[in-house]
């Protein structure tokens, strides 16, 4: 098995009782046959905390696990020790994606510390890589678009990261290689495709020549429309930000830039070749970008000027989106539906 991980994955560490936002409320923690039979076992006060029926943990009235002590520690973990955490609680917020014979592992930035590790990173992005000795085979699995994906995804990361070109013009040309990627993937004959004739092409004139304020606008009543949201605050956040007319144009910009490039590269790296199962690159380009441009537009609306707290401020509204976003399914498609059919269209 061949195992990428983002380069700062290991320095994660749970923030545990000093996080500013918990990931023990607010979302319905779904448990793991695995974990529930070590629960069952164990029985007595412990299965009181814990919805049989549903194979999930009860909450209190304000979303909290029932397992979530007062001072913000988890009582199982206490009592037993990590062994006895839930896939979930294990694993969050990290992120894997699965292929045949590979494993990507990011960190979800819908945790405190995983959007401050992002963009206190540098440095462009990148996967290390090990590996082991486990095999497994797919029996439904597109090698060929797996791997014209995983090529282009290297041009796209390095167009992300072109200082050479503006962020606008990188935004551009992402809508401009999305197209052409999307038309080779049609076609379906990908052996016969020479990358690099490919990539020459990510220089062609955007399909888009719109208004990008004005699409993330139309996209958010969209989803709206289309998505199940967790928070009505950040929902009232979002809706006020976006009839204001006023954005903060400021020198910030241009020291922000980096920032809003590895948010792009953080959700192609985190998605893109999940275009294996759908064969629709252009969706996930599309995603990213309408997701970055939603986060940029709140960030200049509530920046103040000469605020100190920019960072801070542009972690914030990137933890609190993703959290509506990512970890929903249902959202995910919605958005991928929507951004196919309605959103950067040609002009």
């Amino acid at each position: 098995m061949e195992y990428y991980k983002i380069n700062y994955y290991d320095q994660f560490k749970c923030l545990a009782d000093k996080c500013p936002e918990t990931c023990c409320a607010g979302w319905q923690i779904v448990i793991d046959e695995k974990s529930l039979d070590k629960y069952k076992a164990i029985g007595g006060s412990l299965l009181k905390g814990i919805d049989l029926e549903q194979e999930c943990f009860y909450q209190d009235r304000e979303g909290r696990c029932a397992f979530l002590r007062k001072d913000n520690l988890c009582e199982i973990y206490k009592e037993y020790d990590a062994e006895y955490l839930c896939d979930t609680c294990k694993k969050y917020p990290r992120h894997i994606e699965e292929f045949e014979g590979e494993r990507e592992l990011t960190i979800s930035i819908s945790c405190p510390e995983g959007i401050r590790l992002l963009l206190a990173q540098e440095e462009p992005l990148f996967f290390t890589h090990t590996r082991d000795e486990e095999t497994e085979f797919f029996e439904e699995f597109d090698t060929v678009l797996y791997r014209f994906l995983k090529e282009t995804r290297k041009e796209l990361i390095r167009l992300i990261y072109d200082t050479d070109k503006t962020y606008d013009e990188v935004r551009e040309q992402l809508l401009a290689i999305g197209e052409i990627l999307q038309y080779y993937t049609d076609e379906e004959d990908l052996e016969e495709v020479e990358i690099e004739e490919v990539c020459q092409k990510k220089s062609v004139d955007s399909i888009f020549s719109g208004d990008y304020l004005l699409e993330v606008r139309k996209g958010w009543q969209l989803m709206k429309a289309h998505c199940e949201f967790r928070d009505p605050d950040f929902v009232n956040m979002v809706d006020k930000s976006l009839r204001s007319s006023e954005m903060e144009e400021t020198k910030k910009m241009l020291k922000f830039d980096f920032r809003f490039r590895q948010l792009l590269a953080y959700f192609i790296y985190s998605y893109y070749l999940g275009a294996a199962y759908s064969a629709n690159p252009l969706a996930i380009v599309k995603m990213a970008l309408f997701n970055v441009e939603l986060i940029r537009s709140l960030w200049l609306v509530n920046l103040r000027p000469a605020s100190s707290e920019a960072v801070a401020l542009l972690e914030e509204i990137s933890m609190r989106y993703s959290r509506e976003l990512e970890h929903s399914w249902e959202n995910m498609n919605a958005l991928e539906d929507l951004v196919v059919e309605e959103l950067y269209l040609k002009g």
